[in-house]
């Protein structure tokens, strides 16, 4: 899925709110609301390896850039796997 990471890198801004992420549910393999934790990162990368996720060392991330970086990673790693989209509750209309 290296065009859909590709177009999301492209579509998305360079500065993300934060807040408007943290603690919501967007589409992701562990069907739990977005986190900047290592907990968070552990989590998926339990489920489906992801290079861009492995490299992370947050006490040391630019968050924004961290932020980024699972707003881009998140929904392609999920289509991946058929069904990960159904794990997420209530996300079709949050």
């Amino acid at each position: 899925m290296p065009a859909f990471a590709e177009k999301l890198d492209e579509l998305l801004p360079q500065e993300i709110d934060k807040d408007a992420l943290v603690g919501k549910y967007v589409p992701n393999l562990v069907a739990r609301p977005f986190e900047l934790t290592q907990d968070f990162i552990d989590a998926i990368l339990a489920v489906v390896p992801s290079t861009r996720l492995a490299k992370w060392d947050l006490d040391n991330a630019d968050e924004n850039s961290l932020v980024r970086t699972l707003a881009i990673e998140l929904p392609q790693l999920a289509i991946r796997i058929p069904g990960a989209m159904d794990r997420n509750p209530g996300t079709a209309h949050q």
